[in-house]
């Protein structure tokens, strides 16, 4: 599965768009072949852990970048 598909709204099985149940306590993908759900808390944690780790490598990119600019 494709994880950070999420951050745009789709499916991480097949890339279809989500959207939420009516009950509201479900995210499902909006595909009739596709049977991949997901609650909006878990999502949203997945999220989080997606952004928490290219915070550090965007910084690291960003100082590698500085090193090489100052030779």
């Amino acid at each position: 599965m494709k994880w950070y598909r999420l951050k745009d709204n789709g499916c991480p099985k097949c890339n279809c768009k989500l959207r939420p149940l009516m009950s509201g306590n479900l995210i499902v993908c909006n595909s009739k072949k596709c049977d991949f759900r997901i609650s909006p808390q878990r999502m949203q944690e997945i999220i989080s852990e997606q952004v928490s780790r290219q915070i550090p490598a965007v910084a690291e990119e960003e100082r590698t970048q500085e090193l090489l600019n100052n030779l």
